[in-house]
């Protein structure tokens, strides 16, 4: 982050990781369907441009997208958190029944063409920032 910083000016972290395709009981958000992705943002971190650019390329792509549901929020290193509005951030949850069986945590079907996809997402946030 802090050659990204220096090089760009700015510097984007991008928290990826899924969730499951049902509620656990711990979960605040209960609701039912849930999305194929959801965006997570933070008030400070995350420009709305940011979370629109997101949300707008995985719905062309055919997905459901939720912002803030069933999760929320966006993680910033300590160092910059509410100090540094260089320092975008957003969360991406992918929803694990797109890609695995939940039950065997085996992939499903073909599994390189969905990671292309998220690879192109990732790669327009980056260019987004620059």
């Amino acid at each position: 982050m802090k050659r990204e910083l220096a090089e760009h000016g700015n510097a984007l972290v991008v928290d990826c990781h899924s969730f499951p395709s049902r509620s656990l009981p711990c979960d605040r958000n209960q609701s039912v369907p849930r999305p194929d992705f959801c965006i997570g943002t933070d008030s400070f971190h995350t420009p709305q441009a940011l979370a629109d650019l997101t949300a707008l390329s995985l719905r062309k792509m055919g997905y459901t997208v939720q912002v803030d549901r069933p999760y929320g929020g966006a993680l910033v290193p300590m160092e910059s958190y509410r100090r540094d509005r260089r320092v975008a951030s957003i969360m991406i949850e992918i929803n694990r029944r797109l890609y695995m069986d939940e039950m065997t945590d085996r992939k499903i079907g073909e599994f390189d063409p969905f990671n292309k996809q998220i690879e192109s997402v990732l790669l327009l946030l980056r260019e987004s920032q620059r």
